[in-house]
């Protein structure tokens, strides 16, 4: 339940701010750990009143002030005007919750099923006249839902009350019609006009009638003449008042739509679509039974005609029907006015950031050019003889013909787009045919500002789910972040259970991998998978230290981030040992003498450690005591730079520390558990050095994200 109070009237004196009050109820039972079964939420909100400066003759921090609160309630309007919106269309609208701080803490009620009511403070000053207008205005989109329940609407005393404009008084129910536009002023007509229109519209809509009625008995007649069903009018749909067969023959989208649903649609009998549906089946038996046949080779003799048309072979409606081996035989795709060769088609596939379709066209129109080139040399090679031995009149040959213009990048990219449709199933066979023991999900916002069309601005988040192997195994738009994916992690565990699959182990993610209050939201959407381990990915555990360091920019920013690194995580010093070993040979070899162990550390780059060594993590305590000693060192004197700066704020710092406590045991490796995958070994110095893949963490889906958003256009 959410509640605003709100008081529009400004504060002449002082500036007062946005109040919060929230009680929060847990519904728990008896056991070891107790569980929770229920939240119930409570919050009051009592919003800051508008501002006007001119009128408070505010400055300064006061002036700063009264802006905010200006500014988050425009912001909470947008967003109730934007969940106004989406209430009443498909077409949904993006909700601004996190432009402002007042709306992004009560995103839970809004993206809920919460109740949510509004009490306004009108104040009956003549000088607050704009200020009470304002909220009127606010009035009609504040007030119902489409169930016709009161969302936000004013109370009953609210409505007795009354406001005083100009030194006279008028009722709030009658300022308010006038606002909204509820009382319907119409001119006054006299009662001859309004007859005159009336029969007017009637004859109009006679007419009409009269003219749709001829048209029908001349098909009908026409039907009956030549015995073609498709000679009947259309009476349903956009297409009312046309043949049948105008109506199939058009190669419009609209039209093939219609054809398509009426080949399995559930007509009743001796109505106009039952018939249109009869005359739709009787053309695709006879479009089947003209197919041509296949020889030895697998060449096929293709019909004279448009490549486009219903009955061609390399139509869809035809390839449609051929199973996945003779539907391969065609050696080029076919659109409506062209065909393009399959070579072409595989060529545009390795779609990467220098492998566009202009950059495609260009090399065509290059080859097209000299194929072209060679072809008419070719013909004046043939016509030389002729010319030179006759001896009273050169013979006179036709020009060669012109070359013919490629098509524009644009039907390149429409050709590709249909290749993609017809390998949509074995797309989604490879796709759904990926799993994984170690599973990461991570969200971003990058990829969502390339979204285009109808669908733009309609997502906020897209979150990803892979595999300790790099792959993909399923992805989600969202409006907000971690709203919205119940319906991922169904069909995931899902997919696992009729694969027959063994559940994953473990899965790292961002965020929500414990809880305070009981089970975290990732560990209740996974509930099916009683054994898997909920991590949190160390490099987002560091990151949240940052919020604590008072810039980025600080000399010893790094200088604190490398040692937190190492308070959580060590090398395996087995294959550290190995990796010098290996490192000294290839000095021996090159002639370089011994080197202290100190310089052949410094010769090691980090691209090696990474490859040939294992990391593990330290444990929970010793981590804890690692990170607390790293924290204080920082926020003591040594933390400041020349200048005198601090590093990190005494007090942000060691609040995100208190609260960073509870994760340790979350970064924690888990036991009994390789995250490493040994996928080779090299030779160096005489040594054999494994290779590792990592499976820790979430950093592969962090640089797919940041390839995704390189490679896909736009934005």
């Amino acid at each position: 339940m959410l509640l605003f109070w709100s008081c529009w009237a400004p504060s002449l004196s002082f500036c007062c701010s946005h109040s919060i009050f929230s009680i929060r109820i847990l519904r728990v039972e008896d056991g070891e750990p107790p569980p929770v079964h229920a939240v119930s939420a409570l919050c009051l909100c009592h919003l800051a009143g508008s501002e006007r400066s001119s009128r408070t003759q505010n400055k300064g921090e006061d002036l700063k002030e009264a802006g905010n609160i200006n500014a988050s309630l425009l912001i909470l309007g947008k967003c109730i005007k934007a969940l106004q919106h989406n209430q009443h269309t498909r077409l949904l609208q993006h909700v601004p919750l996190r432009e402002s701080k007042l709306t992004h803490y009560l995103q839970g009620f809004f993206c809920s099923s919460s109740k949510a009511c509004m009490v306004v403070n009108v104040s009956q000053c003549a000088s607050m006249y704009d200020e009470t207008l304002n909220i009127m205005y606010a009035y009609p989109v504040l007030r119902k839902t489409p169930q016709g329940r009161l969302l936000m609407g004013p109370t009953e005393e609210a409505n007795r009350s009354t406001v005083v404009v100009a030194g006279r008084a008028r009722r709030k129910e009658e300022l308010v019609s006038s606002i909204t536009g509820e009382e319907e002023r119409e001119e006054p007509l006299s009662a001859s006009k309004h007859l005159f229109l009336r029969y007017t519209s009637q004859i109009r809509e006679i007419g009409e009638a009269v003219e749709v009625y001829g048209k029908k008995q001349a098909l009908l007649q026409e039907a009956q003449r030549s015995g073609d069903s498709g000679c009947l009018m259309v009476e349903f749909g956009d297409f009312k008042g046309r043949s049948m067969k105008e109506v199939y023959e058009e190669p419009g989208k609209e039209a093939q739509a219609l054809v398509t649903y009426l080949k399995t649609a559930k007509a009743r009998p001796n109505t106009n679509m039952a018939l249109f549906k009869d005359y739709v089946l009787k053309r695709q038996a006879s479009a089947v039974a003209h197919l041509p046949t296949l020889d030895i080779l697998g060449q096929l003799d293709i019909l004279a005609g448009h490549p486009g048309t219903a009955g061609h072979p390399g139509s869809e409606d035809i390839l449609g029907q051929l199973d996945m081996g003779h539907s391969r035989k065609f050696s080029a795709l076919l659109t409506y006015s062209d065909s393009c060769d399959y070579r072409v088609v595989i060529l545009m596939r390795e779609r990467t950031q220098g492998n566009s379709v202009t950059q495609l066209h260009k090399k065509l129109q290059e080859e097209h050019s000299a194929a072209w080139t060679r072809r008419t040399l070719d013909y004046f090679a043939a016509c030389e003889p002729f010319t030179d031995s006759c001896l009273v009149e050169p013979p006179v040959f036709s020009a060669p013909p012109p070359l013919p213009a490629l098509p524009k990048p644009k039907w390149l990219l429409a050709v590709y787009a249909r290749d993609v449709l017809s390998r949509l199933p074995e797309v989604k066979a490879r796709i759904t045919s990926v799993f994984g023991s170690v599973l990461k999900m991570d969200s971003t916002k990058k990829v969502t500002k390339k979204v285009a069309g109808a669908a733009a601005n309609t997502a906020g988040w897209c979150t990803n789910v892979g595999n300790e192997h790099g792959q993909v195994l399923v992805w989600v738009l969202t409006a907000a972040e971690g709203h919205g994916l119940w319906p991922m992690a169904a069909g995931l565990m899902r997919r696992y259970r009729e694969a027959g699959v063994a559940p994953p182990v473990i899965m790292y993610v961002e965020r929500d991998c414990c809880s305070p209050h009981g089970q975290s939201q990732v560990r209740a959407m996974f509930a099916e998978w009683r054994e898997l381990q909920v991590r949190l990915d160390i490099w987002h555990f560091m990151r949240r230290f940052a919020a604590g360091v008072t810039t980025e920019a600080h000399q010893l920013y790094g200088i604190f981030m490398a040692p937190l690194s190492r308070c959580i995580s060590e090398l395996d010093p087995a294959d550290v040992a190995a990796l010098r070993l290996a490192k000294q040979g290839q000095l021996l070899a090159q002639g370089v003498g011994p080197v202290s162990e100190k310089a052949l550390d410094q010769m090691i780059t980090r691209r090696q450690l990474a490859l040939h060594c294992c990391k593990r993590t330290r444990g929970a305590e010793e981590t804890a005591r690692r990170i607390k000693a790293l924290v204080d060192e920082m926020d003591s004197e040594k933390g400041r730079d020349t200048l005198g700066g601090p590093l990190v704020d005494h007090e942000c710092i060691q609040q995100v520390w208190k609260e960073q406590q509870r994760h340790i045991t979350c970064i924690q490796d888990p036991e009994g558990f390789s995250l490493y995958l040994k996928t080779g070994t090299l030779k160096k110095g005489g040594v054999d050095l494994c290779c590792y893949r990592c499976a820790r963490g979430s950093t592969s889906l962090e640089s797919f994200h940041l390839h995704l958003n390189r490679f896909i256009p736009g934005g």
